[in-house]
C-alpha cells in the first residue's frame, strides 16, 4: 500500500518573522517531532507519546527538556491528559480545552503556535509542549500573561532591541 499524500512543509501562515525560519509545522505528528529534535539536539529531550480519543485514537505527543521543565507540572499535565474521555480529538483546540485550568478566562494558561523554532525556544525555558497528529498546532503550557507579549522574532533579535520593544508592546496595551 502506498503512504498517504501530506502536506510539505511551508512558512506559518498565522505567525510570519522577517528574520528567522521559514519552516512550520505540518498535519504529521513525526514530521513536526523531527523538526523539533532538528533543533534541540540534546539527549535531555524527552517525547512521551499518548493516545485520545475512542473513535479516532488520536496519537499525541509531550515534549519537555528533562532537568528544565518542572516535574510537577510535568506529572499534572501527564494526569490531565490520561483523565479525558472523548470520542475524538480533531485539532490541538479539543485538549486546550479540556487541560485548562480555567476555561471563561479572558487570560489563558496555553499557548499555541506552529513554528517549531517557538516551541524550541519555549522547551529551553522549561515550558511543555503538546503535539497533536492532525493538525499544525502545537500547545505550549504553562504560561503566564507576559508570554503573550513575546513574538517569534523575538529570538532572534539582538537583546537591548527586543527589551525596548517589548516595553513598547507592554506600555501600548
Amino acid at each position: 500500500v502506498q503512504g498517504v499524500e501530506n502536506r510539505s512543509i511551508e512558512e506559518p501562515t498565522s505567525q510570519t518573522v522577517i528574520r528567522g525560519p521559514k519552516e512550520g509545522f505540518t498535519e504529521v505528528l513525526s514530521t513536526n517531532l523531527t523538526q523539533i529534535r532538528r533543533r534541540l539536539r540534546t539527549t535531555q529531550l524527552r517525547i512521551e507519546h499518548r493516545t485520545v480519543g475512542r473513535f479516532t485514537r488520536t496519537q499525541i505527543a509531550i515534549a519537555y527538556i528533562e532537568g528544565i521543565a518542572n516535574p510537577a507540572v510535568l506529572s499534572e499535565l501527564r494526569k490531565r491528559l490520561d483523565a479525558i474521555d472523548i470520542d475524538s480529538v480533531l485539532e490541538s483546540g479539543y485538549l486546550e480545552e479540556l487541560i485548562q485550568d480555567h476555561t471563561f478566562t479572558p487570560f489563558p494558561t496555553i499557548l499555541n503556535t506552529e513554528r517549531p523554532d517557538a516551541i524550541a525556544g519555549h522547551l529551553l525555558e522549561g515550558h511543555c509542549a503538546v503535539l497533536v497528529d492532525g493538525t499544525p498546532f502545537a500547545l505550549v503550557l504553562p504560561v503566564t500573561f507576559f508570554k503573550f507579549f513575546l513574538s517569534s522574532e523575538d529570538y532572534y533579535q539582538r537583546f537591548d532591541i527586543i527589551t525596548f520593544i517589548r516595553a513598547i508592546r507592554f506600555l501600548s496595551f
